[in-house]
């Protein structure tokens, strides 16, 4: 979050932020964003956001055994069955990232539903 502080009442949120800034400017040097990329900075905040809610199916895969995720379920406050549903549709389209499509193919995620295999519906 943009305005989150520390303890000591440092800005972070917003140093995360001019980073991010600098660098799509190009003015960020060079050494910075190597310590950065190194500490595991996140230079994309939708990639970043993406990564956390596939771990999030990752788990429940570990839990339940499958990604057999119903539309509404929310794990840990995300919406992860919409998620799932979006991630389908994404590929549908053509539009899914395919680090994104690598990603989840690898983890075996199927690209068609259990509802939709039982009953034939896209």
């Amino acid at each position: 979050q943009r305005d989150y502080r520390t303890k000591s009442g440092i800005q972070f949120g917003e140093w995360v932020t001019k980073q991010r800034t600098y660098k799509r400017k190009g003015s960020l040097d060079a050494r910075r964003i190597t310590l950065l990329e190194q500490a595991g900075f996140s230079w994309n905040i939708n990639d970043m956001k993406w990564d956390e809610i596939c771990n999030l199916l990752m788990k429940y895969r570990a839990k339940h055994g499958d990604f057999d995720v119903r539309d509404h379920h929310v794990e840990e406050g995300k919406q992860l069955g919409y998620w799932v549903r979006k991630q389908r549709n994404l590929k549908r389209l053509g539009v899914l990232k395919k680090s994104r499509v690598v990603r989840l193919e690898e983890a075996g995620f199927p690209w068609k539903s259990n509802y939709t295999l039982m009953h034939g519906h896209t």
